[in-house]
């Protein structure tokens, strides 16, 4: 499903659930009790339901883990011909940006 008809479907149970949830709370009838107090319940359970799919739909989780379709080089985003060389590598080696300490002994880092 294309990204723009998903989010279609995700707005519509949105408004479905929202639609729902309002009616169960104000404009269900009052003489709903004993076991249609149940349905009254299992109906707003299912609204909160329809939100939790309707944000699925809305943001989908694709498998390369971008929203386009595109596909990344690494986790980060950050592609492999990066000038540090390996995805997520910066440019002076350290793993994280911050350079390591300078006398090489691991004892700590430069600030």
């Amino acid at each position: 499903m294309s990204l723009s008809a998903s989010r279609l479907v995700g707005a519509v149970l949105m408004l479905a659930g929202t639609a729902a949830v309002l009616w169960a709370v104000f404009g269900v009838p009052q003489e709903w009790t004993g076991g249609m107090r149940w349905l009254r319940t299992a109906l707003a359970l299912a609204a909160f339901g329809a939100f939790g799919l309707a944000a699925r739909f809305v943001f989908p989780d694709t498998s390369d883990g971008s929203a386009d379709g595109t596909p990344s080089d690494a986790l980060d985003g950050t592609p492999s011909d990066a000038p540090g060389g390996t995805p997520g590598e910066a440019p002076n080696g350290a793993l994280d940006g911050i350079p390591s300490d300078a006398t090489g002994d691991g004892g700590g880092r430069r600030v």
